[in-house]
């Protein structure tokens, strides 16, 4: 949906809404995305109103935080004209959603408390996915907003934060990471035969490295970007584990002593984070198990195998300490219906 034709359906939108719009627009053409996608909302609500959203939240989200995954999680590319991006069909179905929680709480306007449950609603998107880790629950938001409605800034302080905010995002696109056209071909096309779910497992995990002070992507890395974007696969992949926590707690103390990591430094995310030669040939084990298993693409699970097959790498040696057996993963997938591209049916992205 164009961002024009956007703009006209939001006559019962507040003026804050409006604003989202407009802000997000901003973050995806910064970005060089043809789309705006929902973490680009996420900015936007961030951005409008960080207070509300951190009131929903058991910890603070930030800007710079919020900023810091979405950049490790984006392939950027060449900026492009704001009035040119379109809304992404998850962000239609969340401004649809929005509009349903306004009609369900009596509500004649669309208003960015609304914004942030039709978020939570659309449950596989990055922005929800952020704000959960974030501790926030779409019930008890709902809840409590019955109870405390949504009280607004002033129309004055509105209009200065907005004027401030679109100035930032404006300033930040300079503070992007040179964009190189022949290193946007290359990401492109080595990734090309992986889901969207299984491209966002390895933007995680190049977060994860920059969070741990890594100056290259690890297996441990890739370990946690799988647990993270399939987390519905868990007992599957770790039968024997508690939390998440749990292994991420081993992997700081052993980054803590790894030669190529920074003990305490966290690095700026950016997109050139190579992958070390451990993490090649897993890329390489699991196409080669997407093959065998008959499926298009690979997925996140295809990942987690060919961490298994990287026998002396650090994150088989996490995986077989809590539970996990290769044959066991195979015959997991093997028994799941498959998508008619061959993909994962957790993962609806299209070939």
């Amino acid at each position: 949906m164009a961002w024009g034709v956007e703009m006209n359906m939001t006559e019962r939108s507040t003026e804050a809404m409006r604003r989202i719009y407009v802000l997000a627009s901003i973050e995806a053409s910064n970005m060089g995305s043809q789309k705006v996608e929902t973490e680009h909302v996420l900015l936007g609500l961030i951005h409008e109103d960080i207070t509300l959203v951190n009131r929903f939240l058991a910890r603070d989200a930030s800007e710079v935080s919020i900023r810091g995954i979405v950049l490790a999680c984006s392939t950027l590319s060449e900026r492009i004209p704001a009035t040119s991006v379109s809304f992404s069909d998850e962000c239609d179905r969340v401004f649809s959603f929005a509009a349903e929680e306004a009609h369900l709480m009596g509500r004649e306007q669309i208003g960015i408390e609304h914004l942030l449950l039709g978020l939570l609603r659309e449950e596989n998107c990055l922005a929800a996915q952020l704000l959960r880790e974030h501790g926030a629950d779409f019930e008890r938001i709902r809840k409590e907003l019955a109870t405390v409605p949504y009280q607004p800034l002033p129309r004055e302080e509105k209009i200065r934060s907005a004027t401030e905010q679109i100035r930032k995002i404006f300033a930040s696109a300079h503070q992007l990471p040179p964009r190189n056209p022949e290193e946007f071909a290359s990401a492109t096309s080595r990734f090309e035969h992986l889901t969207e779910k299984a491209r966002r497992t390895i933007f995680f995990a190049r977060y994860e490295a920059s969070q741990l002070g890594s100056s290259v992507i690890e297996t441990e890395h890739l370990m946690l970007g799988v647990l993270r974007e399939d987390k519905a696969h868990l007992d599957l992949y770790l039968p024997s584990i508690d939390s998440i926590v749990t292994i991420r707690k081993q992997i700081e103390e052993h980054s803590a002593v790894h030669e190529k990591s920074l003990p305490g430094e966290r690095l700026p995310a950016r997109m050139n984070f190579p992958l070390s030669d451990e993490c090649e040939r897993v890329l390489a084990y699991a196409e080669e198990e997407a093959g065998k298993l008959g499926y298009e693409r690979v997925i996140p699970a295809h990942l987690l195998l060919g961490l298994l097959r990287e026998e002396g790498s650090f994150a088989a040696q996490l995986l077989r300490e809590h539970g996990a057996e290769i044959e066991h993963v195979r015959s997991g997938l093997k028994a799941s219906p498959k998508q008619a591209d061959g993909s994962d049916p957790g993962d609806l992205s299209k070939p």
